[in-house]
């Protein structure tokens, strides 16, 4: 019996997974950059400073 519940439970915890595919995800376009508005990374160079 121990058998058929360890059975039962792995069928109903595979059948509980969901996966969505990249494409069904919707992405709110207002917080999305295109390549050319990216604002690039500050610098932060000690070395400029330097004697």
């Amino acid at each position: 019996m121990d058998t058929m519940d360890s059975l039962c439970s792995r069928y109903t915890y595979h059948h509980r997974i969901t996966y969505l595919a990249p494409e069904y995800i919707p992405l709110e376009d207002e917080h999305m950059f295109s390549v050319e508005e990216q604002p690039l990374p500050s610098v932060d160079s000690s070395t400029t400073e330097s004697p």
